[in-house]
């Protein structure tokens, strides 16, 4: 894996944190989570990023956006940007307990600690 996608795997990584963080702070209770507004636009801005490193990779490394199923996070993003305001919350809520877990796992397996703990450290040196 080369270390452009690294590194967008690393910033990946902290919008997942980002989106998980908010339903910790909720004690991952999805309907008082999904109920908020700010929650919601906070959460959706989070899979937005997260689908647009996911088609950057794409660009980059086929085989890698293939292996890792990253059409999932893309096509997030596209229903939650095109979509005009109409988000399907139940899957986002699914995305929250089951994708985005298993994503992190993931990325945790790919990408060295201290690249995840300060990509912008190495950002210049790969991009």
């Amino acid at each position: 894996m080369n270390d452009k996608v690294k590194i967008y795997l690393a910033r990946m990584y902290e919008f997942i944190n980002d989106a998980l963080e908010i339903c910790n702070v909720e004690n991952n209770d999805y309907d008082k989570i999904l109920s908020n507004k700010k929650n919601q636009l906070a959460i959706t801005m989070c899979l937005s990023q997260i689908g647009e490193f996911a088609n950057a990779i794409r660009k980059i490394d086929e085989t890698v956006y293939r292996k890792y199923h990253f059409n999932e996070p893309k096509g997030m993003r596209d229903r939650i940007i095109h979509g005009y305001g109409k988000i399907d919350f139940d899957i986002v809520r699914e995305t929250l307990k089951q994708d985005l877990p298993q994503l992190k796992k993931i990325i945790e397996e790919n990408v060295d600690k201290k690249i995840l703990d300060d990509p912008y450290k190495f950002y210049d040196k790969f991009l």
